[in-house]
C-alpha cells in the first residue's frame, strides 16, 4: 500500500507541472498565430473568427502574460488578475473614404479691431463615426466620435474553442484576435491518469 501511494504522490506531481506547461504552451501558440478569419453570411454580413484556449487556474497567471496582458497595468486598471474568469484581445481596423461639402463661414477675429477670418466648416456622420470641424488659417482641426457593436460569442467544437465575433460597422474588421478561458483547477482526485494508476497498481497488488 506504502508503495501505491508514493507512486501516486509522485505521478500527481509529475502531470500536474506537465499540465501546467501544455496549457502555457497553447496560449503561447495562440498568441503568436492570432490573426482573425473573415467570412460572410449568405446576406453579406462580414464577421470574423479567432481562437480561445481554456486553462486552468493554476495556469493563469502566465497564461495573461503570455496572451500580452500588462499585470501591472491590469493592476492600474483596478483589476485582480487572480479573479480574471475569461480575457479577449481584438484588434480591430476601420478604413473608409468621406465625401462632404465644406461651408464657408465667418468668426471674429480675436482682436477686435481686425476684420472677420473666413473658415470652412465640415460636418460629416456615418452612422458610426462622426466628424466635425474647422479649417482655420490653413489649419484643420476636428472632433470626432467613433460608436460601433461588437457581438461576440466562445464556442466549443471538439477540444478546441472558436470565438465568432461580428461588428456592426461594414468598414470595420478584426486583424487578430484571442480569448482565454478559465476553468477551476481540476481537484487531484478528479485526474483520470489517477483512477488508470490506482487501477493498474491495485491489480498488481491484488494478483501477488
Amino acid at each position: 500500500m506504502a508503495g501505491l501511494v508514493i507512486t501516486i504522490i509522485v505521478l500527481y506531481y509529475q502531470n500536474k507541472s506537465l499540465d501546467k506547461n501544455n496549457q502555457i504552451q497553447a496560449v503561447e501558440l495562440m498568441a503568436a498565430k492570432d490573426s482573425a478569419v473573415m467570412y460572410k453570411t449568405k446576406a453579406g454580413q462580414a464577421y470574423f473568427q479567432t481562437k480561445a484556449v481554456e486553462i486552468e487556474k493554476n495556469a493563469l497567471k502566465q497564461s495573461l502574460e503570455a496572451q500580452g496582458f500588462d499585470l501591472k497595468q491590469l493592476k492600474a486598471e483596478k483589476v485582480v488578475w487572480r479573479n480574471v474568469e475569461s480575457a479577449l484581445r481584438l484588434e480591430l481596423k476601420v478604413a473608409g473614404t468621406i465625401h462632404t461639402n465644406v461651408k464657408d463661414s465667418t468668426v471674429q477675429d480675436s482682436v477686435p479691431s481686425k476684420p472677420p477670418i473666413t473658415i470652412q466648416k465640415i460636418d460629416w456622420t456615418n452612422e458610426y463615426l462622426t466628424l466635425n470641424g474647422v479649417i482655420k488659417n490653413k489649419i484643420f482641426d476636428a472632433t470626432y466620435d467613433y460608436r460601433i457593436k461588437i457581438n461576440s460569442v466562445a464556442e466549443k467544437k471538439g477540444k478546441s474553442f472558436i470565438v465568432t465575433t461580428s461588428l456592426s460597422d461594414k468598414q470595420a474588421t478584426i486583424v487578430s484576435g484571442s480569448q482565454l478561458i478559465i476553468t477551476p483547477t481540476s481537484k487531484w482526485y478528479m485526474k483520470p491518469w489517477l483512477w488508470g494508476v490506482v487501477g493498474l497498481v491495485a491489480g498488481h497488488y491484488i494478483t501477488k
